[in-house]
């Protein structure tokens, strides 16, 4: 009897490292979303050359993936190690809310939009971001801890239609404000995971 408690409570102790682990992946996704959306305004202001955003955001795009798969493969490696079965990533729950963000939030709104040029991108950009998370968090994670990245920059939208000037910057702290409150949530449920 005392060696299934033992082993229970060492199964226990696998299974919040795990939890742990999940969120931790997830807040270090945001944070490299946090870093590269920073640099970004600090470089330019500083460097304004020809084509610079585009080259800028498909680095940092490239990147991402690349940070993302090398800690997804860790966690991977990290539930094969405690025995647990992994089964294949169904990559059409990034693609779809991904894709349905670039033409809804990039595209069909700031095209629909009357307004200043700002504002339109203000609220393309805000669009993007609530409507690619929202799909993902409905498709793929459901937790709650990544909420406030989708849903403060779709209540955001509503501030930046009232706006006349610095839409643009304003979009990119409300993003940032969700992204980490998200950081922070995810860091939290890491620490609780681990207390258990």
């Amino acid at each position: 009897m005392e060696e299934v408690k033992e082993l229970k409570n060492i199964l226990e102790r696998v299974e919040s490292k795990l939890i742990a682990a999940g969120s931790i992946y997830a807040a270090i996704n945001f944070a490299y979303w946090l870093f590269v959306m920073s640099l970004f305004y600090v470089i330019s202001e500083v460097v304004n050359l020809p084509g610079m955003v585009i080259v800028y955001w498909s680095g940092a795009i490239l990147g991402g993936f690349i940070v993302a798969g090398r800690v997804f493969k860790r966690l991977i490696n990290l539930y094969i190690a405690s025995g647990r079965k992994v089964g294949s990533f169904p990559i059409w729950r990034l693609i779809v809310p991904w894709s349905t963000g670039v033409i809804i939030g990039w595209w069909v709104i700031p095209v629909t939009l009357k307004a200043a040029p700002d504002v339109k991108f203000a609220v393309g950009l805000l669009s993007f971001i609530a409507i690619s998370l929202f799909g993902q968090w409905a498709l793929l994670t459901k937790d709650m801890e990544s909420i406030p990245a989708f849903l403060i920059p779709a209540l955001a939208i509503i501030v930046v239609l009232t706006m006349n000037t610095g839409t643009s910057s304003w979009a990119g702290f409300a993003i940032a404000t969700g992204f980490s409150l998200t950081v922070l949530w995810y860091l939290h449920s890491a620490f609780r995971a681990i207390e258990r």
